[in-house]
């Protein structure tokens, strides 16, 4: 019996194994200057037990809260000396052409017992609204899942069409997934 219970494990498909230890909500919302698309702004809402977990190690006088001065010690280490570990975790793509950019504007808070997390992506260069881009936000190893809004926040006066979907082109935890990544489609 234990024999063919081995057997049926291996004959698993190995996405099965595949799963995230983190999940965040996400929502990107456009960030618009006249025509020009100068970024993005991020928000992420962490899991309970992230959340727990992260105000455990965060709290460093252990009043069971996230202070102002401790909320800024954690800004300082991800945001600013960690920033380079974050860009692993961004894509912003304009006509198939990845972008740079730098993270500005960062505060993290706890609300409802869940860690929240608003932030910008700013574009160096800004590029032309019109025409077809990507974003997403991803976790190479697999780590972080950061579940999509179905549709991403754009402003008022802006036309475009949007699509959300796995991207294929892109690949992550050894082949297995594809990350959601929405396409914009601008006039």
């Amino acid at each position: 019996m234990r024999f063919l219970l081995f057997i049926c494990l291996l004959l698993l498909p190995v996405k099965g194994f595949a799963h995230p230890h983190v999940w965040a909500d996400t929502q990107l919302e456009l960030l618009v200057e006249g025509r020009q698309i100068t970024g993005l702004r991020v928000r992420w809402v962490f899991d309970e037990l992230y959340s727990a977990s992260f105000l455990v190690e965060a709290d460093s006088n252990q009043n069971k809260e996230l202070d102002i001065l401790e909320a800024a010690q954690v800004v300082k280490e991800v945001f600013e000396e960690g920033q380079r570990d974050l860009y692993s975790f961004m894509l912003v793509k304009s006509a198939q052409e990845e972008r740079a950019f730098t993270l500005e504007n960062a505060r993290i808070w706890m609300e409802d017992e869940l860690l929240h997390y608003v932030f910008d992506i700013v574009l160096e260069v800004p590029v032309p609204l019109s025409g077809q881009h990507k974003f997403a936000t991803y976790d190479p190893s697999f780590y972080v899942a950061f579940e999509q809004d179905l549709e991403m926040k754009l402003p008022a006066d802006v036309q475009c069409e949007q699509k959300l979907a796995g991207d294929a082109s892109i690949s992550i935890y050894m082949g297995l997934v594809n990350p959601e990544t929405y396409t914009l489609s601008c006039l």
